[in-house]
């Protein structure tokens, strides 16, 4: 493992011996591909791979006083061309709650993650317009 002081060294390293260790053909490490051993993990494959239908993604909770049932809420969302999932994770783009500063799980996991949330109230104008009021 390279500390983060290092890594200029050990990339001037890596450049100067480029071309002078060579691995053979027959090697099946995979050291190369595997970059979390230098801090270098590639993130959000998981969005790629929900993203693959060009929708926005958006997760509900609660909506006991949206004045509607979720089922209502979603129903709406996916007429408008947005994707529902079931957990906030690093692909929801929305998470639509009763209280933004709430406890639950969901709005633990869209803070942590960076999640746009919204109140009820206001994800009827982020779902048809894109904006928030």
């Amino acid at each position: 493992m390279v500390v983060d002081e290092d890594y200029a060294i050990a990339d001037a390293a890596m450049i100067l011996m480029a071309n002078v260790i060579v691995t053979p053909d027959n090697w099946k490490a995979a050291w190369r591909s595997d970059l979390s051993w230098r801090g270098l993990a590639r993130t959000g494959a998981r969005r790629a791979k929900v993203r693959a239908v060009g929708k926005p993604v958006v997760c509900f909770t609660g909506g006991k006083n949206a004045g509607r049932n979720r089922a209502a809420w979603m129903a709406d969302a996916q007429s408008n061309g947005w994707e529902i999932i079931n957990n906030a994770s690093r692909s929801t783009d929305v998470l639509v709650a009763d209280d933004v500063n709430g406890s639950s799980g969901k709005l633990k996991a869209a803070r942590q993650n960076g999640t746009l949330v919204v109140t009820y109230r206001d994800w009827h104008e982020l779902m048809t317009d894109g904006v928030l009021p």
